[in-house]
């Protein structure tokens, strides 16, 4: 399985310690990490109120990736892989809690994986 998170979606697994639920639920995954959010992840780390758990997220997903960091936003990279694999039929998921990026994966019928109460995986 594919899994395809946003920036919110990566601080909030570190935030909340929650990247073993993703090998509970999914077993074997690989995470897909965009350079737009990586450098989202960068520019977060070093301000916010979020900067220690961008910090800890932009740690961990380098060392899962090797992708070097592009400007842009990664809500419009995260839809236009989505449709790429879509039209591929690969199997992927993808990780946000982004009401607006939510609303849009639905109109395009997309698995949707979101944070719940903090402490739970769950898919739209």
């Amino acid at each position: 399985m594919l899994i395809i998170p946003d920036t919110n979606f990566l601080i909030y697994l570190s935030k909340y310690k929650l990247w073993h639920n993703l090998e509970k639920e999914y077993g074997r995954y690989k995470l897909i990490v965009l350079p737009e959010l990586v450098y989202e992840l960068d520019k977060l780390s070093k301000r916010g109120k979020d900067k220690e758990s961008a910090l800890l997220a932009l740690e961990l997903t380098s060392r899962i990736t090797r992708i070097r960091k592009r400007k842009g936003y990664g809500d419009k990279a995260i839809l236009k892989i989505a449709s790429m694999l879509k039209k591929n039929k690969k199997r992927f998921i993808i990780a946000t809690m982004d009401k607006d990026l939510i609303k849009k994966l639905k109109k395009q019928n997309m698995k949707i994986l979101t944070i719940r109460q903090k402490k739970y995986l769950r898919e739209i």
